[in-house]
């Protein structure tokens, strides 16, 4: 997977809404994807989906990344997923960065595993 890039798909019969995001991405690739999440979600009953994010290409993020990271957050508990799950590449500082955004954010039903 290239730099600054991200894909989100949905898995119907699994009953997954699954993304995968690049090494960072640009703030207006940030809110590119939050309009295609958005879209997208609003085709499921996301109650009974689970949302599966690929975060394995992701490195450390900045604070404005950071910033932008909480945002999506936001989005995925407004969605009301019944469960969220982020997964890293054995990095332990993202994967402390990722489970300290997800709780400022308020997403209780997260989880931050090692692939």
């Amino acid at each position: 997977m290239s730099v600054s890039t991200y894909k989100i798909t949905k898995n119907i019969s699994a009953k997954k809404v699954e993304v995968t995001v690049g090494e960072q991405m640009s703030i207006p690739e940030a809110q590119r994807f939050a309009t295609e999440f958005q879209q997208t979600v609003a085709s499921v009953d996301a109650s009974n989906f689970e949302l599966d994010v690929d975060c394995t290409g992701m490195k450390v993020l900045n604070q404005e990344m950071a910033e932008a990271l909480e945002a999506a957050m936001g989005l995925y508990l407004q969605a009301g997923f019944k469960k969220v799950i982020f997964v890293v590449q054995n990095n332990t500082i993202l994967k402390m960065q990722l489970s300290r955004i997800a709780r400022k954010a308020g997403l209780t039903n997260a989880d931050v595993i090692n692939k």
